[in-house]
């Protein structure tokens, strides 16, 4: 159904691969980076706003923790860390 419940996921890959079957020409940008951070809150406020694709979950203990974890990698390494893959497709 829609709207998404979160627990099904839609790759850049399997888009391509569909995408292919209706357009003559499909190109793919793939956005590669690393995000550093260096105090919890950007995280939390970007699961925050994803939190209505999962209505059975409970935000608020949900931010917390991941609050609490940010800053515990944050004090233990100076920063934390992840990577981002995000991508277009451009069908003609």
């Amino acid at each position: 159904g829609w709207p998404p419940d979160g627990q099904s996921t839609f790759t850049l890959e399997a888009g391509e691969v569909m995408a292919r079957r209706h357009f003559d020409q499909v190109r793919r940008l793939d956005f590669v980076g690393e995000v550093v951070l260096t105090e919890p809150e950007p995280l939390v406020k970007f699961i925050a706003s994803s939190m209505s694709c999962f209505p059975a979950v409970p935000a608020q203990p949900l931010l917390d923790r991941v609050r609490a974890r940010t800053a515990a990698a944050i004090r233990a390494t100076g920063a934390f860390r992840f990577h981002s893959h995000a991508g277009f497709l451009v069908c003609r």
